[in-house]
């Protein structure tokens, strides 16, 4: 269900350090618990930013990240 992945989400988020993507996702998962279903929609599109935000910065660092021998 949706409530569900919005609780993974957040988790995985929290996990990885993408605060503002883990706050939607509350937020998300909140709406669900609540039967907001009509917020849902804004939240998904803002959640779908966050997650490109996110993504991006996670590359950045792995990039700039020094890279070791194996």
């Amino acid at each position: 269900t949706l409530c569900l992945l919005a609780h993974t989400l957040k988790s995985s988020s929290v996990t990885l350090g993408a605060r503002r993507l883990a706050a939607l996702a509350t937020q998300l998962e909140e709406t669900c618990w609540t039967e907001h279903g009509e917020q849902a929609q804004g939240l998904i599109a803002l959640i779908e930013g966050g997650h490109r935000d996110a993504c991006a910065i996670l590359l950045m660092e792995l990039e700039s990240s020094p890279k070791k021998a194996a």
